[in-house]
């Protein structure tokens, strides 16, 4: 319903009253009735819920994990959410404690269970409309998984969607109209996952940018599906207060003096880093009584500068010397040398692929 035009909801509620309804455990839940029970509002009412989504009875759902330190954090993260709190058996120590009432579970035991179930790849039926399950691949064999879900949610390591896993699943994806790609983090505006944000909010075809693709190149003018942009809502790191905070926060109790602290802001883009900078200069100015001194604040240029912590100062560069030379030049050697193997790996399973006949193909209309 929430995908109908604004006219067609308004519509929906003229015919519809809201009321709650409570079962013999206490349960609440909502529902809707006609107001009158008049042919023709019923006959009204039967053809607008006749427009709603019809769902295919248990549609299949798989989420697939396709990340080797995700897979690995998955198993701690299992681990960590049963602990309970020291002399505190039934209080779980990170796990909100809501979850038990959510799932309309009788003990923290059984919310354990159910999290076993959900992280060790057992299918889950949590209604009578879907079942999902939780899968554990690489990106070569993600094809003969997707063959056993009707919707599959992947979940992958990006490297701000240059490097990494998400490489492959980006270049079947982006191609169909039914896939979505969701970016969940940060990425700088020059790399694949910065130049996605910016098609995700620009008018299609307005600004065409060239996207590789571990080899494949992609312009965002091609690009069928959809792509979201949750990067400001869902970030693993501290926003700005959470940041200035632990600069200048004090552990424990302390009232001795502390070395003042020099902050290296080293990540982001210049305006954001500028802006950071300028938060803790001002935090620092108010000189707080429990806050630690501040020495300095650096905003690094240069990825090969140094800084000499003895004397507070940034070293001059110097020359490079011969032996520098050898060694930059071996080190681009080797990262041309991956990428070349990247590109025969993926060579060789493009020949793996069934071969084209002209009963594949389709006629354009």
């Amino acid at each position: 319903m929430y995908e109908w035009p604004e006219s067609q909801r308004a519509h929906f509620y003229e015919i519809f009253m809201r009321s709650e309804k409570t079962d013999e455990k206490g349960k609440t839940s909502t529902i809707y009735q006609p107001f009158t029970e008049d042919e023709a509002t019923l006959q009204q009412a039967l053809d607008l819920v006749k427009q709603m989504r019809v769902f295919n009875p248990k549609m299949r759902i798989q989420v697939i994990l396709d990340s080797p330190s995700g897979q690995k954090m998955t198993a701690v993260y299992r681990r960590e959410l049963k602990r309970r709190m020291p002399g505190s058996p039934d209080v779980p120590m990170y796990r909100n404690g809501a979850l038990r009432e959510l799932f309309d579970l009788e003990s923290e035991d059984q919310v354990d269970a159910l999290t076993d179930q959900i992280f060790l790849n057992e299918r889950q039926n949590r209604s009578e409309f879907t079942s999902y399950t939780l899968r554990f691949c690489k990106p070569e064999e993600s094809e003969d998984v997707f063959k056993d879900g009707e919707l599959n949610i992947v979940l992958s390591s990006s490297g701000m969607c240059d490097v990494g896993p998400i490489v492959p699943h980006l270049v079947r994806e982006l191609p169909r109209s039914d896939s979505t790609i969701v970016l969940t983090g940060y990425a700088a505006p020059e790399t694949v996952g910065g130049k996605l944000r910016v098609a995700s909010r620009t008018v299609k075809n307005s600004v065409s940018e060239s996207l590789n693709l571990g080899g494949t190149e992609i312009t965002t003018s091609n690009i069928k599906a959809k792509v979201e942009d949750l990067g400001g809502y869902y970030s693993g790191h501290a926003d700005c207060d959470g940041l200035v905070e632990f600069v200048f926060r004090r552990e424990g109790n302390e009232t001795s003096s502390k070395p003042a602290c020099r902050v290296f802001i080293n990540h982001g883009d210049d305006k954001m880093r500028q802006a950071l900078a300028q938060s803790i200069q001002q935090r620092s100015d108010r000189g707080a009584s429990t806050d630690c001194a501040l020495a300095g604040i650096e905003l690094p240029t240069s990825a090969s500068a140094w800084f000499d912590l003895d004397r507070d100062q940034w070293m001059p560069d110097e020359p490079l010397s011969a032996q520098d030379d050898m060694h930059s030049m071996l080190l681009k050697l080797v990262l041309e040398q991956r990428r070349t193997n990247d590109l025969l790996t993926e060579l060789l399973r493009l020949q793996k692929l069934p071969k084209a006949t002209p009963n594949n193909f389709t006629k354009p209309k």
